[in-house]
């Protein structure tokens, strides 16, 4: 599959004579740059259909860039909290799980949580979440003081930017938080 590139993104890309130029162009324009991560890992053409692999190869650098970076905050927190949208559904629940045990892998002391013990699972999927889920999500009623990545949503939702250290999600970029891999499946847990 192939998306055509957007006259902003083909601009900046003929401006640049080469991949170190372009890639330090889109770290400065995070507009620009979350424009690109939103192409996913589709084909990206110009009004030619000419593949723009040189795009193509600073995106991917980028989006390892920004993964790198969300772990290295990681690190450096002594409790990181896996959090998914309000009304939580199988995506939400499942991908917190599964990053908890990733970032338990590398050495991070993750915990999947829900916000709030009013919290409401999707009628849809409650029954899955139920039976499936290897481990209830420790259930938090505070923001503070504590050091979030957002799964399934891109919204900060009260939390203090400051709070967030990064995203994984398979939906519109908001522009609301820093350091955000948009996935490019139907579901964050992919």
């Amino acid at each position: 599959m192939e998306i055509e590139v957007s006259s902003d993104l083909l601009e900046l890309y003929n401006s640049s004579s080469n991949i170190d130029i372009l890639l330090n162009n889109f770290r400065n324009n995070k507009e620009l740059l979350y424009k690109l991560i939103e192409t996913r890992n589709l084909n990206i053409v110009d009004k030619n259909k000419k593949s723009l692999n040189d795009l193509m190869k600073v995106r991917n650098i980028l989006k390892n860039e920004i993964l790198d970076r969300i772990i290295d905050l990681a690190r450096k927190e002594d409790d990181v909290y896996i959090l998914g949208h309000n009304n939580p559904d199988c995506d939400s629940m499942f991908s917190s799980y599964l990053l908890e045990e990733i970032l338990k892998g590398l050495g991070i002391n993750a915990h999947a949580c829900i916000l709030s013990e009013n919290y409401n699972l999707a009628d849809c999927d409650s029954d899955i979440i139920v039976d499936y889920l290897p481990e209830v999500p420790e259930i938090i009623n505070s923001v503070d003081d504590k050091k979030f990545i957002l799964v399934d949503h891109n919204t900060l939702d009260g939390i203090p930017k400051e709070n967030v250290i990064g995203a994984f999600d398979h939906h519109r970029i908001s522009n609301q938080v820093d350091n955000l891999i948009e996935m490019e499946y139907a579901s964050t847990a992919y």
